[in-house]
């Protein structure tokens, strides 16, 4: 058989499945802090069993920071000039609405 006429036979390896949160963490730790993981099995077996079966959300930014931009947009915001915030703030105009109504429902 010459390589024009073969068929390409199908592969054997498996693709390997992404790590999960809990694997990626401790990879980032483990870069991280080399001596500070003894036994990672036994941690990541501890935090499976505390947080396991949970939708978990991780916001980009710290509460606090999303509480000081809030702040701000509430600052700079006269009622008439969302698009101006929202440029200096580097946020969406919509943002500075949603940040507004979640602040007159207080």
């Amino acid at each position: 058989m010459t390589p024009e006429t073969s068929t390409p036979q199908p592969s054997t390896t498996k693709a390997t499945p992404e790590p999960d949160l809990v694997d990626r963490i401790f990879a980032y730790l483990e870069a991280e802090l080399p001596q500070a993981l003894r036994d990672v099995d036994h941690l990541k077996a501890n935090i499976r069993a505390e947080f396991g079966g949970l939708d978990w959300y991780i916001p980009m930014k710290p509460r606090a920071a999303r509480r000081q931009r809030q702040q701000e947009v509430l600052r700079l915001f006269n009622g008439r000039n969302a698009e101006e915030v929202a440029r200096q703030l580097n946020i969406n105009r919509a943002t500075v609405y949603r940040v507004v109504k979640k602040a007159s429902r207080r």
